[in-house]
């Protein structure tokens, strides 16, 4: 008789074989083992691991002292472990206290059901395909989910995870023009176009996520990035009264948009005034001098006071 234990076993788990027999003459018996997948043994019982799962035929045999042979079979089903999962992260990088998704994937090649497990490097562990964490402290993690099935076969994929840290930095808001009048030091009143600088004085990368709310319908937003080592510094426009506010750009940023609208604007009425004085200079001697012109008007850039990180700014439209 031919026995396996366990009957269905696990890929690259040990099988327990044993054999029993006898002699009707009472001599002695030796056996040989053949698992079906190019291995053998020898001995009453033998051990043996196989190496992926599938349907094998196993063979003993029993040979006694006379060279007389008895031979016994059993089908055996080696059953798969599931499939290395596949492991994804919405965020490649987080920053503390933020919330990232992580997903992942595997299959049971025996038909059966996958249950998940994830380890997120930090101590904590959440099980599911996909789930959500965050990190309390910077650093780098790495994210293991381990994929298991009714077989008992496990299988585990990974991924590396960046934390950093919310940087403790201040947020300035720049902003000239007659649109800039301050409600508060976070809430401008009027119209016009705003700007924001953030400045990271930290010795390692941050993130900046801006928020802006309020957008009537029809109106719209325009984000500028610089990532420029100058600092920025307040500056008057040239002679002459401008038709609407502009705000000082960024440093190493050509103007753009209305800006640059309104420079050019500046410019030709900075021509027009030049090309009248000399009217009124030839002017003078024909006819009484006109009263002088008031003095136009100049545009200096106002800056608020430096509210913390996260505080809300909101350009009334």
């Amino acid at each position: 008789m031919l026995t396996a234990t366990p009957t269905a076993p696990l890929a690259g788990k040990a099988v327990a074989f044993s054999a029993t027999s006898t002699d009707p003459a009472g001599l002695a018996l030796s056996y040989q083992w053949d698992f079906g997948d190019g291995s053998a043994a020898s001995g009453a019982t033998a051990s043996h691991t196989y190496a992926s799962g599938g349907s094998y035929t196993v063979r003993v045999t029993a040979t006694n002292s006379a060279s007389v042979a008895a031979t016994a079979t059993t089908a055996l089903k080696v059953l798969f472990p599931p499939t290395a999962p596949t492991v994804s992260a919405s965020l490649a990088s987080v920053y503390t206290g933020q919330v990232v998704t992580f997903t992942g994937a595997s299959t049971d090649p025996n038909g059966g059901a996958v249950t998940y497990l994830w380890d997120f490097g930090d101590g904590s562990t959440l099980g599911g395909a996909s789930v959500a964490h965050s990190y309390a402290a910077a650093g780098s993690y790495t994210v293991t989910l381990t994929a298991s099935n009714a077989a008992g076969g496990t299988a585990s994929g990974t991924l590396a995870q960046a934390v950093v840290s919310n940087a403790a930095n201040t947020l300035v808001a720049d902003c000239a023009g007659s649109g800039c009048a301050a409600a508060s030091p976070n809430n401008y009143a009027g119209t016009g176009t705003g700007t924001w600088r953030y400045s990271n004085t930290t010795g390692s990368a941050a993130t900046v996520n801006l928020s802006i709310g309020g957008v009537t319908a029809g109106k719209t937003v325009t984000l500028l990035f610089s990532n420029g080592e100058t600092t920025a510094a307040a500056t008057k426009p040239g002679t002459g009264v401008l038709a609407s506010p502009a705000l000082a750009a960024e440093p190493g940023l050509a103007p753009t948009g209305a800006a640059a609208a309104q420079d050019r604007f500046a410019a030709a009425h900075d021509r027009m005034l030049q090309q009248q004085q000399k009217w009124a200079a030839w002017l003078h001697q024909v006819a009484p001098q006109p009263a002088a012109a008031p003095e136009p008007a100049r545009l200096l850039a106002k800056v608020s006071a430096s509210p913390a990180v996260g505080t809300s700014r909101v350009w009334n439209d």
